[in-house]
């Protein structure tokens, strides 16, 4: 019923659309923005698979090189293993 209303009156749907349009622009204008927004709470973690591996092996091969590059990195407060 709706689909015949609107073939017959073609005004009326292309005066929707532009309704919907423009709501949207104006609501997309109005979204607040920051130019550089801050990220808090940002943590990673690191899963090393080494089978056949003991702990100590682990920990010299792959542990610690690791974390002496990240903490060569000026933006990584806290390392820990």
């Amino acid at each position: 019923m709706l689909a015949r209303f609107i073939y017959s009156h073609p005004r009326y749907f292309f005066l929707l659309v532009i309704c919907v349009v423009a709501v949207g622009l104006n609501s997309y204008q109005s979204i607040p923005r920051q130019e550089k927004p801050s990220i808090t709470n940002m943590s990673g973690t690191v899963t090393v698979f080494f089978p056949g591996a003991s702990p100590r092996r682990v920990e010299a091969l792959v542990t610690r090189p690791l974390e002496d590059e990240l903490r060569q990195i000026p933006e990584i407060d806290q390392v820990q293993s």
